[in-house]
């Protein structure tokens, strides 16, 4: 008969090895590993930065992150709209002296009728872009034609600073028009077949049509703020 093994230094036998406990199992793929999660929404200057500095990129990070209407609108067109006619307000109050006071009411209505015209234009272009996108071939949602509308109105309302120096300089009213809505129609170009999935032999015309879409709507803010406003305002 085999004698058992003995431990050294003891004398008694020799313990059986522990088995080796099993590996755990994976983790689960989190959200950041499968790619479907996309960080922390941009903040609002970060946003307009990126969308006026390489729009085509930027587009790509819109299209895929959630929003609402409410989250498009809440705060970034709330806050930047309010850039052109806060800019004529603090020109007209600045360059008119006694005259401003006596008129400050007037220079509000201006500013607030500026204000309100702005948001609706964005929110009447959301609405247009998403109606026409079946026409084009695309795929309709209030959700993508309101990032496209909003977006893109960021150089129309960034620029909107220069305002400041309109009493003095009338000029810079086209300027900004033209600059704004150029850089914007074309930032809208860019994104519209991304968000909209447009064809791509369908793509151009679904631009122009949008775009001329927003030219009509601003000539049409344009002409009810001249006739809210009247007078020699009426042109803003």
């Amino acid at each position: 008969m085999q004698d058992t093994p003995e431990t050294p230094g003891t004398g008694g036998p020799e313990p059986t090895p522990a088995a080796p406990s099993p590996p755990p199992p994976p983790a689960p793929a989190s959200a950041s590993t499968t790619g479907t999660s996309l960080g922390p929404r941009k903040g609002l200057f970060e946003r307009a930065r990126d969308i006026l500095m390489n729009p085509a990129a930027e587009w790509e990070v819109i299209d895929r992150e959630p929003a609402t209407v409410g989250s498009i609108f809440i705060p970034y067109a709330v806050v930047l709209a309010a850039i052109p006619p806060l800019a004529l307000l603090l020109g007209l109050l600045l360059l008119g002296g006694v005259l401003a006071n006596m008129i400050m009411g007037l220079f509000i209505q201006i500013a607030i009728a500026f204000y309100i015209l702005n948001l609706a234009v964005a929110f009447a272009l959301g609405f247009a872009i998403d109606a026409l996108a079946p026409t084009f071939g695309g795929t309709k949602s209030n959700v993508q034609g309101m990032k496209l509308s909003v977006y893109s109105s960021t150089p129309l309302w960034v620029f909107g600073i220069v305002l400041l120096l309109i009493v003095s300089v009338p000029a810079l009213y086209w300027l900004w028009f033209l600059a704004g809505f150029g850089y914007g129609a074309y930032i809208l170009y860019l994104g519209l077949p991304r968000l909209m999935r447009v064809p791509p032999d369908k793509a151009q015309a679904y631009a122009a049509a949008a775009i001329g879409i927003w030219f009509v709507l601003l000539l049409v803010a344009r002409g009810l703020a001249g006739s809210m406003i009247g007078g020699p305002f009426g042109v803003f």
